[in-house]
C-alpha cells in the first residue's frame, strides 16, 4: 500500500498584556500671524521636551534609569507653512500654520495616563495617537512559543486524520511561511482616538475624560501574537 500523505497547517495564537506605550504628539498653531504661531509652538515644544527630559533621566552610559517612565524619545524640527481660507465676501484670509512632533515610549504605563491628562487641556498641543507595543525580549520569546505551539497543533491535527484511516504519520516536510507570524492588536486604533475624545470633551464641560487627578485611563491593551506553519506528513508504507 502506497504511504499516506496529510498536509495541514498549524496555527497559535499567545495573547500579552502591552509593554510600553509609544505616545506622539504635537505642538500645533495657527493663525494670521506667522511669527506669534511660531512663538506659541516654539514655545510649547519646549515645556515638552522639558518635561519629557525630566521623566527620561540617564545613566553615565546615555541609556535610561531603570526606574525612569520614559525610556527614549524623539522629536521633529518646527515646520511651518500656510492656506487661504475663504470668506463670507469671497474673500480669502491668509492663515499662517506651525508644528512640531514627539514621539516618546514609556515604560511606566501609569505614568502615560498623567502625562497624556495634563497635555489635554494644553491649548497648543495635540494628542495624536497612543500605540501599544511589547519589548523586543518579549517578542523574541513569543517567536519560539509561537513557532512550538503551531507545531503541536498541526501534530495533532494529521494525527487525528491518520487515526481515522489506521495509520501513523511522522513529519516530511515543514513550511515556515514568512508571513506566519505577527503581533496583532486586538483593540483597534480607532477604540484609542475615541478614549481621546472623550477626554477632550471633559476640558470643554462635558464632565467626560481626566480623572480628578488630571490623569486619564490608559489600560494597556492585550496584544495577540499569531503563527502557523505548514507541514507534510508521510506514513511508512505497508508491506
Amino acid at each position: 500500500m502506497a504511504p499516506l500523505t496529510v498536509t495541514v497547517t498549524g496555527s497559535s495564537s499567545i495573547s500579552r498584556q502591552a509593554e510600553r506605550g509609544v505616545l506622539t504628539v504635537s505642538a500645533k498653531s495657527e493663525g494670521p500671524e506667522k511669527e506669534l504661531v511660531s512663538h506659541e509652538v516654539t514655545s510649547a515644544s519646549k515645556e515638552l521636551h522639558r518635561m519629557f527630559t525630566e521623566l527620561s533621566p540617564k545613566t553615565e552610559t546615555g541609556a535610561a534609569t531603570e526606574d525612569a517612565p520614559i525610556t527614549v524619545f524623539s522629536s521633529t524640527m518646527l515646520r511651518t507653512g500656510f492656506y487661504d481660507q475663504p470668506q463670507p465676501d469671497k474673500t480669502r484670509t491668509r492663515v499662517h500654520t506651525a508644528t512640531s512632533s514627539y514621539s516618546v515610549i514609556f515604560r511606566n504605563l501609569a505614568k502615560l495616563g498623567d502625562v497624556v491628562g495634563k497635555l489635554m487641556t494644553h491649548p497648543h498641543v495635540s494628542i495624536d495617537r497612543v500605540e501599544w507595543k511589547l519589548t523586543d525580549a518579549t517578542i523574541k520569546s513569543l517567536h519560539s512559543e509561537s513557532r512550538t505551539l503551531a507545531m503541536e497543533n498541526a501534530i495533532e491535527k494529521a494525527e487525528d486524520y491518520a487515526r481515522v484511516v489506521g495509520r501513523k504519520v511522522f513529519a516530511r516536510e515543514i513550511n515556515d511561511s514568512a508571513h506566519g507570524n505577527q503581533v496583532a492588536m486586538l483593540q483597534q486604533q480607532q477604540q484609542q482616538q475615541q478614549q481621546f475624545q472623550m477626554a477632550r470633551s471633559a476640558v470643554h464641560g462635558s464632565g467626560v475624560g481626566p480623572s480628578h487627578d488630571g490623569s486619564v485611563d490608559m489600560t494597556p491593551q492585550d496584544i495577540r501574537y499569531t503563527g502557523s506553519v505548514t507541514v507534510k506528513f508521510e506514513s511508512e508504507p505497508e508491506m
